[in-house]
């Protein structure tokens, strides 16, 4: 089970992050991937790798350094041992070679910054881009936490923000997790579209 603040998340499904620009991201992932043993990042935009560095994490090792874990307690359990994978993503190509390459793998989280970097590429490689992520959840008992951003929508007179990927995506995804803007703070809502285990 994956947790963030009052919402809980079934292991073995696909949680996608819909993120107001400039948001980071970094304390979400963790407190939602605590207490699993294998990390694999696949980050499109580089940001992610600068902010787990700054947060101790131990990335292309088997574990947290003695210090990371002192700092960050809560995020390992009973002295679990952490391993995070992290590749940065420049390509489509490169994408879907990492996906094929962790097939290997079982067990893990897969954490891919953004969602959307599939999209602004090829959008005719969506439908192929969900049939993979969910083999990778049937076949090697992966979740997945996804990143997505909002775009402007014109109604009527007025502009309102939607998520980019749209009602198809909202409809492949179990969980999306929507981050808004409410004065001074960021209010976050959930929807489910799927139900039960796998």
């Amino acid at each position: 089970m994956l947790k963030y603040k009052e919402f809980r998340f079934e292991k073995n499904s696909i949680i996608d992050l819909v993120v107001i620009p400039k948001m980071d991201v970094n304390e979400i992932i963790e407190e939602m991937s605590s207490g699993f043993g294998h990390l694999i990042i696949l980050d499109t935009q580089g940001k992610l790798f600068f902010n787990y560095k700054n947060s101790l994490w131990s990335i292309g090792e088997e574990c947290m350094s003695e210090s990371a874990k002192s700092e960050n307690s809560s995020f390992l359990s009973n002295n679990q041992m952490q391993r995070i994978d992290y590749s940065f993503i420049s390509s489509l190509d490169e994408l879907f070679a990492k996906l094929g390459a962790i097939k290997t793998c079982r067990d893990y989280v897969l954490i891919i910054d953004t969602a959307t970097f599939v999209f602004d590429i090829s959008p005719r490689s969506m439908k192929h881009f969900i049939t993979v992520l969910w083999s990778l959840i049937y076949e090697c008992n992966a979740t997945i936490i996804t990143v997505n951003h909002y775009r402007h929508s014109k109604e009527q007179d007025s502009y309102k923000l939607i998520p980019r990927l749209g009602m198809l995506w909202k409809m492949c995804v179990s969980y999306q997790l929507l981050f808004k803007k409410s004065f001074q703070q960021i209010d976050c809502d959930c929807n489910q579209t799927y139900i039960g285990n796998l």
